[in-house]
């Protein structure tokens, strides 16, 4: 369904056919597209579906979806919230990467792997939850978020991979829990950090960890 307000395009879809198969990239680079109801019954959000589709505001992902693909919303610049039900158990790499209006994403319990570069450039972001369910904070996660200003790590995280908050020009505050037994490389490179406290179980601390940073 597409509308046509002077020479603002607003244009709706509305996936109805019963158990339609979405292949990966279907929507990439549609730039007038601003809503999308996804099928109740779709399990998987394909890899790249809504790659650069720079207006897209709106999107309702059913609680049938058990993973968000790669690069499924890379660069969807015009999202400002997200609600991932809790049904998702996979978030793949890049999948919100370079989102710029998202100001927050709730992950819920539910997910148990989040990819490399997942919230990368996610510069609105202000907050985010991370999970209880994770064991590591994944390479490059919240790269670049240079909104996020504070993060409170999980209980069961033992590690912190490389690059996970590097250049997060606003985060001040982190709580790294006793579970942390490694922090990678450049993990926190050009933040803002005025107070941290590094437990005694960490045992690895890699390179230029907290390079540039205001500690």
């Amino acid at each position: 369904m597409a509308a046509q307000n002077d020479n603002y395009i607003i244009v709706k879809l509305l996936l109805e056919q019963e158990r339609i198969e979405i292949g990966p990239s279907t929507f990439y680079g549609c730039t007038k597209m601003t809503e999308i109801e996804l099928p109740s019954f779709i399990e998987t959000i394909p890899e790249d579906l809504f790659g650069y589709c720079s207006s897209l505001t709106q999107i309702t992902i059913p609680s049938s979806v058990k993973e968000i693909g790669k690069y499924a919303f890379e660069n969807c610049v015009s999202l400002k919230t997200m609600t991932i039900p809790s049904s998702v158990v996979i978030i793949d790499d890049y999948a919100f990467s370079g989102c710029s209006n998202l100001s927050e994403i709730p992950i819920p319990p539910s997910v148990i792997e989040i990819g490399k570069y997942a919230f990368e450039e996610c510069s609105s972001l202000i907050k985010v939850s991370i999970p209880s369910s994770l064991k590591s904070i994944v390479y490059g996660i919240f790269m670049k978020c240079t909104s996020l200003n504070e993060v409170k790590i999980p209980s069961n995280i033992t590690f912190i991979e490389p690059y996970s908050f590097s250049k997060c020009n606003s985060l001040k505050y982190v709580e790294i829990p006793s579970s942390v037994t490694a922090i990678g490389q450049y993990a926190f490179m050009e933040c803002s950090l005025i107070e941290l406290t590094i437990p005694s179980s960490v045992k690895i601390i890699g390179r230029a960890v907290f390079q540039n940073c205001s500690l």
